[in-house]
């Protein structure tokens, strides 16, 4: 079976608005940023483990990049995780990052012994969901120049 489309005309436009009310990108980016989670603490620890990425971590990572600007005012932890998930969507559909490249972000700000311990791996998830953030938002402002579009 051959699929008719690919990936990167799944997504042909962005904007900081379509990022907050997309809940198709947004669910998509929930599952890439619970296996790109996942994949980082299974590169540290050596074997295989699966994670999910709290919406809590994901905002204060998106507060922490510098990208709060990028929701309504008002948006909650919850909204504000979309966000984060739909910014990391969008960058994979558009083949700015790659799933390896991202675990592998992720994963150079957890120490082993962190893990197990739920506010230590918070935090590294957050330093590394905020690295992640910071490249996405580079590569894709590079994108946008390069192509013409608009943000």
């Amino acid at each position: 079976m051959t699929l008719s489309r690919n990936r990167s005309t799944l997504f042909n436009t962005v904007s900081c608005k379509s990022l907050s009310k997309d809940r198709g990108l947004a669910r998509l980016g929930d599952s890439i940023t619970n296996l790109v989670l996942s994949f980082a603490v299974s590169l540290v620890l050596g074997h295989p483990e699966g994670r999910r990425a709290p919406d809590k971590v994901l905002s204060q990572a998106l507060t922490e990049a510098g990208l709060r600007h990028m929701a309504p005012k008002r948006a909650g932890i919850d909204e504000l995780g979309d966000i984060a998930e739909s910014l990391i969507a969008s960058a994979w559909l558009n083949n700015t990052i790659n799933i390896e490249d991202a675990a592998s972000t992720i994963a150079s700000e957890f120490k082993e012994e962190d893990i197990g311990d739920r506010k230590k791996e918070n935090l590294s998830a957050i330093r590394g969901f905020k690295k992640l953030l910071q490249e996405v938002m580079k590569q894709m402002n590079t994108y946008f120049i390069d192509s013409g579009r608009k943000t």
